[in-house]
């Protein structure tokens, strides 16, 4: 069955999409409001620093647990669930506005989190047993291009109504309304693995879950090579301001732009990379994607101060980006034993976000302590990447074949859209 006519699919895309949204018109909120209540320059910096750390422990403590939750109860039930503690986080949103509190904006924001890191490897995990190998990578670009869609009418909409931060909430409310409707119409499905034992363990369950991982090459190099998008995506969400600013000498509102640029660029590519696929997971997509981010990564530092050649080379950054993911998120789904799928798409949720963690640091490193510009961050990633093409084509003869295989069909029959 096609996603196109796959019910299921269609409500778990509007219950991300309108997750997606809330999460991101949210974390803006919380911002931006942080800058107007707190007049300390040095409290208000150590507040939005803390908003990031906030929202991202959930997923590193959570993460484990949820995977066996997903695997035990069933992943239509999970999607369900998580749409409901989403108007808990809503409910809590509403008085830390009305009652302009931090601490209740901090709850807010970890519950959101907390409500992410159990959605996620049900949302993923359940693709597989909605449709076959060959939908499957469709349907991880329309997901993708709903939820970069979602990311950025949710930050437009926390940017513009920040300052009337009760419109913002009613929004939300109305998102997380349509969402919990949407998840409704998933059919329900059996428990993969209804005996699953849950240990409240995360470091045991990552060494555990990691030996499934292990015992197939291929879904360990696709867990990894997932997670150096999010790394880039994570460099790039943390550079695109400086860049703007030291090297375009652009505006605050210019610079988000850019940031559109990208986020757009992934939406379009991961849309592209789903229908270039042609009803299978199409690894031949993935060296060139990295090719692409990497030239485009290194233009950044070549061009010389071009507010438009700069967005250009985001837009088609962003677009690699999505010829480079959606081949390895359906890889990774795929491959995941069937009982075990929820802890191994757990798992590399996990590892995401130890790898944007790892983005923060590498950008401090090399800012700090090599003192690069923000070009030069770009340049020395570009170069990074450019090295990963030539090693995993050098090394690997499986992703040699499919590239081979990509152009020859792209020759012989065209670029069918």
């Amino acid at each position: 069955m096609l996603p196109e006519q796959n019910k299921s699919f269609w409500a778990l895309m509007v219950t991300q999409f309108f997750g997606a949204f809330n999460d991101n018109v949210l974390k803006v909120l919380v911002s931006i409001l942080i800058v107007e209540w707190v007049h300390d320059i040095h409290l208000r910096q150590d507040l939005v620093d803390l908003s990031g750390a906030v929202f991202v422990a959930p997923f590193l403590i959570f993460s484990m647990i949820a995977g066996r939750i997903a695997d035990r109860v069933g992943k239509p039930k999970v999607v369900v669930a998580t749409k409901f503690w989403e108007l808990l986080v809503i409910a809590v949103a509403v008085v830390s506005v009305l009652e302009k509190s931090i601490p209740f904006m901090m709850v807010a924001l970890f519950l959101l989190s907390m409500q992410a890191a159990f959605f996620s490897p049900a949302k993923y995990g359940v693709l597989p047993e909605l449709m076959g190998e060959s939908e499957l990578s469709g349907a991880n670009g329309w997901l993708n291009m709903g939820t970069f869609t979602a990311i950025l009418l949710g930050t437009i909409i926390g940017s513009f109504l920040a300052l009337k931060p009760v419109a913002a909430i009613a929004i939300m409310v109305m998102a997380s309304a349509f969402g919990l409707a949407a998840s409704f119409f998933m059919n329900p499905l059996p428990a993969a693995k209804p005996g699953e034992e849950l240990r409240w363990d995360p470091l045991c369950d990552l060494r555990s879950n990691w030996q499934i991982i292990r015992q197939d090459p291929v879904l360990k190099m696709g867990i990894v090579a997932v997670n150096y998008f999010w790394f880039m995506g994570a460099v790039l969400q943390l550079n695109i301001f400086l860049y703007a600013k030291q090297m375009l000498n652009a505006s605050p509102s210019r610079a988000g732009l850019l940031m559109v640029a990208v986020a757009v660029g992934i939406g379009l590519g991961s849309f592209l990379a789903g229908k270039l696929s042609k009803k299978r997971v199409e690894l031949g997509l993935v060296p060139i994607g990295a090719l692409g981010m990497s030239i485009f990564g290194l233009d950044l530092y070549w061009l010389s101060g071009s507010y438009v050649h700069a967005m250009l080379d985001l837009f088609f950054l962003g677009l690699s980006g999505g010829f480079y993911d959606i081949p390895l998120a359906a890889l990774v789904q795929w491959r995941s034993p069937q009982g075990e799928r929820g802890r191994v798409m757990a798992t590399a949720n996990f590892f995401s976000f130890v790898a944007i963690l790892a983005a923060s640091a590498i950008l401090w490193l090399l800012g700090s302590v090599f003192l690069f510009n923000p070009a030069q961050v770009f340049f020395a990633l570009g170069g990074l990447s450019l090295i990963g093409v030539f090693i995993v084509l050098g090394c690997s003869r499986t992703v040699r074949g499919h590239v081979a295989a990509w152009v020859y069909s792209v020759r012989e029959e065209g670029l069918w859209l």
